[in-house]
């Protein structure tokens, strides 16, 4: 379905070049659902936003790479045809409904017109059309619902209306970004559920974002871990949670809570921070945070390879395991 090779972003800002996103390479096949993590910084959301080709033209650039959707090119398709699949076969969930949603424009004003610019529908069709999304995400009286604007709704109810209008051309590709970042637990899993519901009837592919990795245990297939820049780690999800390949994984599992840990048990997290895109450390960027850094980690950087069948990282240690039988 979907196919990226060696993507490489830059930001070019005042204070000098930031290069977002490093020779990122992954690929979705039809019908999975795979899960992006890495700390806040690590180019999640800047790799999203080249797939559907909405980088701030005036500082981002795509400095090498593809981005196959079905065996095509985005990069290179003209805006004409770009405009035909995005928000069609290829659609977005942005990473926060309070500023997603237009403020002074009404709900069903906003739902219509994304109905409207791919299908050919009248006003009142898309009327119709915009009321049964809307009670397929479950808002309640959604009739009523179309006349009201974003600051009317709840968090949970704006994102709701933007899985609506995501869905309402039912995309072959679906990126959810961050979707249950500002929302409580309770309705985070009420809006977990609706996609993945959604994502069976419609059968989407979905590319979901997060922070969380509990949410990607219970909905993603695969799992692909970046950190400064790059990928990291990548494989099915449960053989990367339970054998991690990369010292990063293991320090992102083992910062979790965790219900069968003994009581006061403390948690362990990642020393130190992530470091700055425009100045990152020599050899691999996790050597200055890692209990296991060695003279060749600081030194040359790793290449991103497939250790065993279906199972990629980049760390010079994953293929003998020297720390697999160690914990963080």
């Amino acid at each position: 379905m979907l196919e990226v090779k060696d993507l490489t972003v830059d930001f070019h800002l005042l204070s000098g070049n930031l290069r977002a996103v490093d020779e990122v390479s992954f690929s979705v096949e039809k019908g999975e659902t795979l899960g992006v993590v890495g700390e806040s910084g690590s180019g999640k959301s800047v790799t999203a936003l080249t797939l559907m080709r909405l980088l701030p033209f005036s500082i981002g650039k795509v400095v090498k790479g593809e981005i196959l959707f079905k065996g095509e090119d985005i990069l290179k398709m003209s805006d004409k045809d770009l405009r035909s699949i995005r928000g069609n076969r290829l659609a977005m969930i942005f990473q926060d409904p309070m500023a997603s949603l237009n403020p002074v424009l009404t709900i069903g004003f906003q739902l219509t017109e994304a109905i409207k610019t791919h299908n050919r529908v009248t006003r009142k069709e898309a009327k119709e059309k915009a009321v049964e999304l809307l009670a397929q995400v479950g808002i309640p009286n959604p009739c009523n619902r179309l006349s009201d604007y974003p600051h009317q709704l709840s968090g949970g109810m704006r994102q709701r209306v933007m899985i609506a209008m995501a869905l309402s051309s039912k995309p072959d590709f679906l990126i959810a970004d961050e979707p249950t970042t500002a929302l409580d637990v309770t309705v985070e899993a009420e809006i977990l559920e609706l996609l993945m519901k959604l994502k069976e009837k419609y059968r989407t592919t979905v590319m979901l974002i997060t922070h969380n990795l509990g949410i990607v245990a219970r909905t993603a297939s695969f799992i692909l871990v970046m950190y400064a820049g790059r990928t990291y780690e990548y494989g099915p999800v449960d053989e990367v949670f339970y054998h991690p390949l990369h010292p990063y994984t293991q320090g992102l599992l083992n910062s979790l809570t965790r219900i069968d840990k003994k009581r006061g048990g403390r948690l362990k997290p990642i020393l130190g921070s992530p470091p700055s895109m425009t100045n990152v450390p020599s050899g691999c960027r996790f050597h200055p945070r890692c209990n296991y850094a060695q003279k060749i980690c600081r030194e040359e950087e790793p290449w991103f390879e497939e250790v065993t069948k279906g199972r990629f990282s980049r760390c010079h240690f994953s293929r003998d395991g020297n720390f697999k039988a160690r914990s963080i």
